[in-house]
């Protein structure tokens, strides 16, 4: 997960990227985009984090 992270990666941001690859990669339920599938798939998506609204970085 490190390697696919933009900057810090907050406590919380883990158990997040997990859940939202858990979505995506659903066979109960397909997520309808699938460049967002494929790039899952591939390990190519990245992450940034954000701890709020006002968070200059």
């Amino acid at each position: 997960m490190t390697e696919n992270a933009i900057g810090k990666i907050p406590e919380w941001g883990a158990e997040c990227v997990r859940e939202l690859q858990e979505t995506l990669l659903s066979d109960t339920s397909p997520f309808p985009c699938t460049f967002a599938v494929s790039g899952t798939k591939r390990d190519s998506l990245r992450f940034g984090f954000v701890e709020s609204l006002d968070d200059r970085g």
